[in-house]
């Protein structure tokens, strides 16, 4: 199974399946406008070259205390064997760091 996550455009590397768990919204019959969106439960991304550059500019991680802009979201969306599951966008929860070459990006998908 092949699976890719492209965030901006750009495909991150994935170490292991992402197996997101997705929550479905069923559309409100009384209110149909008021319909809510699909989304994952957290999943961590690995650190990567890519990712670094990518979350860095899109969330402007600051690199002394990790900090950056929650409000940012960045366009995104995951294929399995060529067929796109889920599009949408992305916000960066979390960064986790061990240690200098441990981190891990802790994201959600809508």
């Amino acid at each position: 199974m092949a699976e890719r996550l492209h965030i901006n455009g750009v495909n991150v590397p994935l170490l292991n399946s992402l197996n997101p768990s997705l929550t479905f919204s069923v559309a409100d019959i009384s209110q149909p406008d008021k319909r809510k969106s699909t989304f994952s439960k957290t999943i961590s991304l690995p650190n990567s070259k890519i990712a670094t550059e990518l979350f860095g500019g899109v969330f402007d991680i600051n690199s002394v205390d990790s900090s950056f802009d929650t409000t940012k979201k960045a366009d995104m969306f995951y294929e399995v064997d060529g067929e796109i599951i889920m599009e949408g966008y992305l916000q960066l929860k979390s960064i986790d760091s061990t240690d200098i070459n441990e981190i891990k990006y802790n994201v959600v998908l809508f």
